[in-house]
């Protein structure tokens, strides 16, 4: 089935709203409303609204899997050891969605208890930020595969 650039209009919305979202970087926005914009893009980007009941579908675990394949697949190299503290990548992005949903839930996260690995808002900020910019330009060079990934 050939598909029409249409099909193909999430990725630009992504990177608008990314281009969006660097700019209101300038001014002194929160960075829990960073941490929620980028992990909208993220989602956006890899994700499908879960088919199954089941946590196998869930958001959490569609990025933390899909995550595994795209980090191989990046020209950049992203290495979590320069951002966390040591773990496996898996606990890593299920820690981060769990803060994105406490973020999103007005929970207070504490970085000195549940989320000590992911050591700050900032760094889970820089991450975030290296992680879209790279999905983004796999994106732009490989549209088809990232649209068959989202669709997994």
């Amino acid at each position: 089935m050939a598909l029409k650039k249409e099909d193909f209009s999430f990725i630009t919305q992504a990177l608008d709203n990314y281009t969006k979202l660097q700019e209101l970087g300038r001014l002194p926005l929160n960075q829990n409303l960073k941490i929620l914009g980028y992990f909208s893009i993220v989602e956006m980007l890899v994700t499908h609204k879960p088919k199954l009941k089941e946590s196998i579908d869930s958001i959490s675990h569609q990025i933390a899997t899909k995550y595994n394949l795209l980090l191989k697949k990046f020209e950049r190299k992203v290495d979590f050891s320069e951002y966390f503290e040591a773990a496996n990548s898996d606990k890593i992005w299920k820690k981060l969605y769990a803060y994105r949903s406490d973020v999103a839930h007005g929970n207070i996260a504490s970085f000195s208890g549940e989320y000590t690995i992911l050591k700050s808002p900032d760094v889970v900020n820089a991450f975030l930020n290296e992680i879209i910019k790279n999905t983004i330009l796999l994106a732009l060079d490989d549209p088809q595969f990232i649209f068959d990934l989202k669709q997994c």
